[in-house]
């Protein structure tokens, strides 16, 4: 298992989402790492399954998220992120992570922030 995959193993919450670097309000949500698979548990919907993989040896470090629908549909994201101790941060422009080089609260795309529980 990758180093960092197995960094991210266990319970996290949901810190932000940013937007094009505009926070949004999205609720709360308990994001669960086990092995390469993540299921996140929103508030108040359903939850929602992905399978990961990780690229901690890339510079910068690469994070590819399938996520998959009861019904089987599936769709990929690729995106770039940062661990470190207790915070984990990913983000893409539109699923792709293009020439992005590092996860900036402010940058046009998505960034998402979690923290360890």
């Amino acid at each position: 298992m990758d180093k960092d995959l197995a960094a991210m193993q266990g319970i996290w919450r949901l810190e932000s989402t940013r937007s094009d670097g505009i926070k949004q309000a999205v609720g709360k949500a308990t994001y669960v790492f086990e092995n390469a698979t993540l299921t996140v548990y929103p508030e108040n919907r359903p939850e929602s399954f992905y399978t990961l993989a990780v690229h901690s040896d890339s510079r910068p470090k690469l994070l590819d998220i399938v996520a998959t629908w009861p019904d089987g549909r599936s769709q990929k994201a690729e995106a770039i992120y940062e661990l470190s101790e207790g915070e984990l941060r990913w983000c893409h422009v539109d699923g792709r992570r293009g020439g992005l080089s590092e996860c900036k609260p402010e940058m046009a795309g998505t960034v998402i922030t979690l923290r360890r529980r």
